[in-house]
């Protein structure tokens, strides 16, 4: 019996797959702001960034501080605040 030859597909470019990995928010460059929210509703601005890439930095350093605070309690915005009131760390268009 005899099979049909198949035929080769053209390579995929691998910049279709970058595009892909990070989708960025429209919207003006060097105006995100990392936002912390806490249980009670409120948004403490922790710091504005010049593009997405470098506000999701700031968000993963803020994270970080929070996760390793070891019972003290990280200051932003001119206060301190208590890890376990936090709720998200949002990076939005400003």
């Amino acid at each position: 019996m005899i099979e049909p030859a198949l035929q080769s597909e053209p390579p995929i470019d691998p910049s279709f797959f970058e595009e892909l990995e990070t989708p960025q928010p429209q919207g003006r460059r060097g105006s995100f702001t990392v936002v912390v929210r806490l249980s009670d509703g409120e948004g403490v601005e922790v710091g504005e960034f010049r593009d997405f890439g470098t506000a999701m930095e700031g968000a993963q350093e803020v994270i970080e501080q929070f996760s390793n605070a070891n019972g003290s309690w990280p200051f932003y915005a001119g206060r301190f605040i208590r890890p376990d009131l936090i709720v998200s760390v949002d990076v939005v268009d400003a």
